[in-house]
């Protein structure tokens, strides 16, 4: 019961780590993109 509670609370916490590395793989594209310009 405890752990099914606890468990929107889990995925809600990956859901942020996947945004973190979105975010961070685009602009790692765009400073690529600007070194090469």
């Amino acid at each position: 019961m405890l752990y099914v509670s606890s468990a929107p609370e889990h995925e809600q916490y990956n859901q942020h780590i996947n945004d973190f590395f979105i975010i961070t793989f685009v602009i790692f594209i765009f400073i690529n993109k600007q070194a090469t310009i």
